[in-house]
């Protein structure tokens, strides 16, 4: 009696498939640190806080997640606003704002924002946040050398007693510059008014 081996070549080939596909949607949902780098060039259209933001290509629009930073929220859906959330909005639109950027994507989070460190021409935008005191320090900064920067800089705005955590001061003297100007600026203008209505 003779036996007939029967062959299945397009099996393996199937299989091979199925698992590359696998592990594609795996990559897609392991954390930032985990995917590999895509770089891309873009446009910011508009500041959504301190730390997000909305950027555009010739082919797509998209959100992107200042990766490794957390700033302080801004109000929304109803929800109070942090302190510093808008000095920190305001700091990322002086920064990037209309600009051509690059972006180094570590793909996407949750909400489906692409998770990014920015760069400005040679600046390290994530890195300047965090550097003026309008960001603290997050896991996940891309790259080990990033993490190890954005940790010093937090660590010299904090000694520096700088944008967010100035609040944790006592004597409260020591501001971003920012802040200190614009608090200047409304200080004079109740001085102001208030000469005018004693006169």
């Amino acid at each position: 009696m003779r036996f007939r081996i029967h062959q299945h070549p397009r099996r393996p080939h199937r299989f091979i498939g199925l698992a590359l596909l696998g592990a594609a949607s795996l990559a897609a949902a392991l954390p930032a640190h985990a995917a590999h780098v895509r770089l891309l060039t873009a446009t910011v259209a508009r500041i959504v806080d301190g730390d997000t933001l909305i950027a555009y290509t010739a082919r797509a629009r998209f959100r992107v997640r200042l990766l490794g930073i957390n700033a302080p929220e801004i109000a929304h859906d109803g929800q109070r606003g942090e302190r510093y959330g808008l000095e920190a909005k305001g700091h990322l639109e002086h920064l990037v704002a209309g600009r051509s950027v690059r972006l180094e994507a570590y793909g996407r989070d949750r909400y489906e924002r692409v998770l990014a460190v920015i760069w400005a021409d040679r600046v390290n935008i994530n890195l300047e946040m965090v550097r003026a005191g309008l960001a603290r320090a997050q896991g996940g900064a891309g790259r080990r050398a990033y993490a190890h920067a954005i940790k010093d800089a937090e660590a010299q705005a904090r000694r520096a007693g700088i944008g967010i955590w100035a609040s944790g001061r006592r004597s409260g003297t020591q501001r971003s510059t920012a802040v200190n100007v614009a608090q200047g600026e409304v200080s004079a203008a109740r001085i102001v008014t208030a000469l005018r209505w004693s006169g």
